[in-house]
């Protein structure tokens, strides 16, 4: 983006992601883990808050970069090292973390967990017409700054009232999971108003849980809306307040 913005900069770019290794501590415990790790950060709430990034040494291994965020909407830290040392503190993490029950888990698991939460996935909860406002980002966006590159096409963004919406969505009856794609539809006119995008069975909630884009007059929470299964039956599900079906307050990731 440089290149083109500022050619007369000559600005080049080194790719470092492949000499990191991330590996992702998450969970009520995940900092009492750390803490064993970690001599020259302070981890506590107060000096490493959430979305916040620090540099140190973990298990021996300098240089770490550890950041305080996570997908999985529980207290979480991603801790990218060095490459050469990955499987050391990989090792030494799970053998520190015995007594505190700790355990590999997979992406199925982290995505069952992001969406409980919330978290939605760029490209696939997502597509060219989404916008901050319309994804549930708007509270990021200063619109008063002053004139920035991308700002006229982020002021249109929130002056259209065509876009699609990202919604949570949750089935009437909790134990279908409707397919990902899956179009929401005119009950009457079969008109495509929408579509699924990730949906998943909740182990915490015992129920499904789901994200969707809907046209805007379908995004109000309360709405009814119709999802058209792969089979052809159709089924109803109502929009939910947030995109978070766990914990929308936060309180998990934030102690």
């Amino acid at each position: 983006w440089l290149q083109t913005y500022r050619p007369e900069w000559q600005v080049h770019v080194t790719a470092m992601t492949g000499g990191l290794t991330s590996i992702n501590a998450a969970g009520p415990r995940s900092r009492d883990l750390l803490n064993r790790l970690v001599d020259d950060v302070d981890l506590s709430p107060d000096a490493f808050p959430y979305f916040s990034v620090r540099t140190g040494t973990v298990a021996g291994v300098a240089d770490c970069i550890i950041w305080r965020i996570g997908f999985t909407g529980e207290l979480s830290y991603e801790v990218h090292v060095p490459s050469g040392y990955a499987l050391h503190v990989w090792e030494t993490l799970l053998a520190t973390g015995e007594d505190l029950g700790v355990a590999p888990f997979g992406v199925e698991a982290q995505r069952i967990l992001r969406l409980e939460k919330g978290h939605y996935i760029v490209g696939q909860d997502t597509d060219g017409l989404s916008k901050a406002p319309t994804a549930g980002l708007g509270g990021l966006v200063k619109l008063d700054k002053p004139d920035t590159v991308g700002l006229p096409e982020l002021k249109h963004a929130y002056e259209r009232t065509d876009l699609p919406v990202l919604v949570g969505v949750q089935p009437d009856d909790p134990m279908i999971v409707p397919e990902e794609a899956s179009q929401i539809v005119d009950g009457e006119t079969n008109t495509i108003l929408g579509r699924i995008t990730s949906s998943r069975m909740s182990p915490t909630l015992g129920r499904s849980v789901c994200l969707a884009q809907v046209d805007p007059s379908l995004a109000a929470p309360g709405t009814t809306i119709t999802v058209l299964l792969g089979n052809g039956s159709r089924i109803p599900a109502t929009v939910q307040q947030h995109h978070a079906h766990v914990d929308p307050e936060g309180a998990r990731q934030r102690v």
